[in-house]
C-alpha cells in the first residue's frame, strides 16, 4: 500500500501522514516506510525519530566532492541514502531535506523516487509526506 499526502503549506499534511502511520501500524501494516518529502521536514518530530542524515545531506557530500574513487555516483548515493534511514521499532523514515539549489529539487527527487521504488518491496506500506 502506498499513500501519499500532498496539499498547501500548513494544511496539516505532516500531523495527519503521523495519524495514518500509527494507525496503519496498529492495523498491522509493519513494517512501514514513510518518507518525508517536505523541505520543512517535520514527520520525524511527529513520529518520535531522531534523523542524522537526510537525502540532500548526502547529495551536498557529492556536490562538495565526496564521492569515492571507483564507484559510480548513483551507486554511492543509493548506498548512502540507505545508511540515512533512521530506524524505528516498526516504522523507517527517509526524509530527503532542503533544496540542492534555489527552489530546485530535480535530481533529489528522480533519486528518491527511483529509491521508494527500490525500498517499497521491503515494507507492508509507504507513507508519504510532500
Amino acid at each position: 500500500m502506498r499513500l501519499a499526502l500532498a496539499g498547501k503549506g500548513g494544511s496539516g499534511k505532516t500531523t495527519l501522514a503521523a495519524l495514518a502511520i500509527n494507525r496503519l501500524v496498529g492495523k498491522g501494516y509493519r513494517p512501514l516506510l514513510a518518507v518525508d518529502a517536505d523541505p520543512n521536514a517535520n514527520l520525524a518530530e511527529a513520529l518520535g525519530l531522531d534523523v542524522e542524515l537526510t537525502v540532500a545531506d548526502v547529495l551536498g557530500e557529492v556536490t562538495r566532492g565526496g564521492l569515492p574513487v571507483g564507484l559510480a555516483k548513483d551507486d554511492y548515493i543509493s548506498l548512502r541514502i540507505h545508511r540515512a534511514l533512521a530506524e524505528g521499532e516498526d516504522v523507517d523514515l527517509l526524509v530527503m531535506g532542503g533544496p540542492e539549489g534555489p527552489g530546485c529539487y530535480c535530481y533529489a527527487n528522480n533519486i528518491l523516487r527511483r529509491l521508494i521504488d527500490q525500498l517499497s518491496g521491503a515494507y507492508r506500506a509507504v507513507v508519504l509526506d510532500n
